[in-house]
């Protein structure tokens, strides 16, 4: 009776909640390790006086690794992995040996697409600003680095938790997949699209533009950054040069129905598979008045736009990608110890949100920003890379974002960078660079 309830009723019993067994019982197993793609540590569990706890390799990985604790419970991978991590699938001949030898059950080995040393390159790059960092393959999807900062210590959540939980820095939320930005001009990567794919415009349309602002119904629109001396620019140059009021106009020709349809077919407004859950991306707030000054203000990356650091990698993942915008996932292999694989994930396309021409239109619009325009911070020697600065304006007199959307090599993608450094102003100085080191490191990586 006794092997019964241990064994074949444990499961049953041990998730009715308030079961003080459960808690002590999950220290008793020894969890499965998680590694990085080259099959560094990144996380495993260590034999002590009461059991087994979780030690972690590197305190920027939390926000995505998250923790398992007897006292907290469980976040990130270790929650969305448990029962792999814990061994648990049902294994009862397993279960009855290490219960007959009073062994501990021991959890499978999961493989990320990780890249432990780009990851730790990734965090230094963003330097002491709070924000994100996104490395991905274009063509697999596969997460290479999600750097989110402030991290926490998760080997001794015991005093961070506490000090962490009315924190306003959220060093326990993975800003990567779950804080929501205004984009700035990143976003003109979307409106672009719309226009190339709809007609509406061509790389050489001229656009009207006699001054410095540009006004709807009563509201300016300020930031031309267009040269001294340039007016009635092309579609080429206004994205080159990140004119928002050439790109104001331009959202007021397309209209709220193409420029929603292209944000839609790009991803927002939709729930995002992953891993770890991802916010939803907005194109604007629910029951909001469609105006034309928000149309305008939306066309350049304000308004009420909110959007995830992967989110706009994914964006800039389709456009590399010759429009098919992959499945991300950093989770790619389920192991026994021994190495025996029981599961592999990933592959796949998420959505093709726009054709092949418009890929490669967007493409050359960004490298152009990249060779000539705003983002020539980010080049590297003998690599042509493609990019879209933002400088995303946040109110409440604070500093704007800088964010920075890049690939390369332009003309056969292998990384995706996006980058958003919070307060930090400019993207063209205060992200563009941090990318073009984390596009180096990677490319210099044997990947």
């Amino acid at each position: 009776d006794l092997v019964y309830w241990q064994v074949f009723r444990a499961p049953e019993l041990s998730s009715r909640s308030g079961n003080p067994r459960a808690a002590q019982a999950a220290q008793q197993i020894d969890r499965g390790l998680i590694v990085d793609r080259r099959g560094i540590v990144l996380a495993k569990s260590v034999p002590g006086q009461d059991g087994f706890t979780r030690q972690y390799t590197l305190g920027d990985l939390s926000p995505l690794l998250g923790y398992s604790s007897v006292r907290f419970g469980l976040s990130g991978l270790e929650a969305a992995y448990n029962s792999q991590l814990e061994g648990s699938g049902g294994d009862l001949a397993g279960d009855l040996v290490n219960l007959v030898l009073q062994r501990p059950r021991v959890g499978e080995t999961l493989t990320l697409s990780l890249d432990a040393n780009l990851q730790q390159l990734a965090d230094q790059a963003l330097g002491d600003a709070s924000g994100a960092a996104v490395v991905l393959k274009p063509d697999s999807g596969e997460v290479l680095a999600m750097v989110s900062k402030p991290f926490f210590n998760a080997n001794d959540l015991a005093n961070e938790i506490p000090r962490l939980q009315n924190s306003p820095t959220g060093a326990l939320v993975n800003r990567a997949t779950q804080g929501l930005y205004p984009p700035g001009s990143v976003f003109k990567m979307v409106t672009a699209s719309a226009l190339l794919a709809n007609g509406t415009a061509t790389p050489d349309t001229h656009i009207q533009q006699p001054g410095d602002t540009f006004t709807v119904d009563g509201f300016v629109v300020h930031g031309s950054n267009l040269p001294r001396g340039l007016t009635d620019p092309t579609l080429t140059q206004a994205f080159q040069y990140s004119c928002n009021p050439c790109f104001a106009q331009l959202g007021l020709t397309l209209g709220w129905d193409k420029l929603t349809q292209q944000a839609d077919a790009f991803g927002l407004d939709k729930p995002m598979p992953f891993d770890v859950p991802v916010t939803v991306s907005r194109l604007h707030d629910a029951n909001t008045d469609l105006s034309r000054v928000l149309l305008a203000n939306t066309a350049y990356g304000q308004g009420q736009i909110q959007v995830t650091p992967l989110q706009m990698a994914l964006i800039g993942a389709a456009i590399a990608n010759g429009g098919s915008m992959p499945q991300p996932h950093v989770v790619t292999r389920d192991s026994t110890r021994h190495g025996q694989t029981l599961a592999e994930f990933g592959g796949g396309s998420l959505a093709t949100p726009i054709d092949a021409k418009v890929a490669g239109q967007m493409r050359q619009l960004m490298v152009d920003v990249v060779e000539q325009g705003s983002g020539t911070l980010a080049k590297i020697p003998g690599t042509q890379v493609a990019g879209k600065t933002g400088t995303a304006e946040i109110g409440g007199g604070e500093a704007p974002d800088a964010w920075f959307v890049a690939f390369a090599p332009a003309d056969k993608p292998r990384y995706v960078v996006a980058v958003i450094r919070e307060h930090k102003g400019e993207g063209y100085d205060q992200a563009a660079p941090m990318a073009k080191t984390i596009l180096q490191a990677a490319l210099g990586s044997n990947d």
